[in-house]
């Protein structure tokens, strides 16, 4: 499974998908920030890195299996002015082109809870739920299927709440069977034969999903080695805070990977995607 992701933040999307599918190949990331590039740069060093979304598309992004991306959440947060389509910061625009651009054959969004009641002002509507009704009537244009769900990382066992919106799609015409079932067998076929291989893969995960990551520590090129955040013995606190704050909790989207996993075993063996991709055997990993 080819993956890139936009919006990257420190890779808990591309995290958890792995630890629900198993060994994923990331080909590139699409983030803004500076000090998270550097933690990216640690972990998926061979990925190719990018800094801006408006600036990446079809002429520089190598073609993929998967798109994820956790586009911002700040014009739709309960925590803002909630201006969603009317707020600069909103990119579900271009998230959509580079999908259109690619044309892979799964999309995993993920945002805050409060998605799924903003209005959409940029288009009159303003009734709750405008805007994410704009986000399925772009992928249903672009030629997918979607589903979505709304699960707390309580659901996973973390200790917090911290609901989120996760969207998972993927491409009618990749699983229709109209002229490409043998090439998309071979390439699922590619992906499941890699079983074998995921224990090995938790060896790259954090100490707290299981595996052995140490804690990254970058300096961003404005930081000297010996300058702290504003607690001491904490380096760089506040930057670590940010992207923890705007990060993905990798467990929450290891339900995603099975079922998208699943879901690829049930279309080779039967030629059709199951009717429900993320059932409760997923949060419980029995699915």
């Amino acid at each position: 499974m080819k993956v890139g992701s936009l919006f990257s933040g420190i890779g808990g999307l591309e995290l958890g998908l792995e630890m629900g599918y198993g060994p994923m190949d990331t080909r590139w990331q699409v983030e803004y920030e500076e000090h998270a590039r550097l933690i990216l740069d640690q972990h998926w060093p061979d990925a190719e890195k990018y800094q801006d979304v408006r600036h990446v598309g079809s002429r520089n992004l190598t073609p993929v299996d998967l798109v994820c991306g956790g586009f911002p959440c700040q014009p739709h947060s309960k925590s803002g002015k909630r201006q969603s389509s009317a707020d600069e910061r909103d990119l579900w625009p271009e998230f959509a082109r580079i999908i259109r651009e690619l044309g892979p054959r799964w999309v995993v969004a993920e945002n805050v809870a409060e998605l799924l009641s903003s209005t959409d002002p940029a288009f009159s509507r303003d009734h709750a739920g405008g805007f994410f009704g704009r986000v399925l009537r772009d992928l249903a244009a672009l030629g997918f299927d979607a589903e979505w769900h709304c699960y707390p990382a309580a659901s996973v066992g973390a200790q917090h709440e911290r609901q989120r919106v996760f969207i998972v799609a993927w491409n009618v015409a990749h699983t229709a069977g109209t002229g490409r079932h043998e090439q998309l067998t071979a390439a699922l076929s590619a992906d499941l034969g890699h079983t074998s291989r995921s224990r090995d893969a938790l060896a790259r995960f954090p100490s707290w999903a299981g595996g052995g990551w140490e804690q990254p520590c970058p300096h961003t090129s404005g930081f000297g080695r010996h300058v702290r955040g504003m607690a001491d013995g904490i380096p760089l606190r506040l930057d670590r805070i940010a992207r923890l704050g705007n990060g993905v909790v990798p467990q929450q989207a290891a339900v995603l990977g099975r079922a998208i996993r699943a879901a690829e075993t049930h279309w080779r063996l039967w030629g059709v995607m199951p009717e429900q991709i993320v059932t409760p055997g997923h949060f419980r990993g029995t699915a």
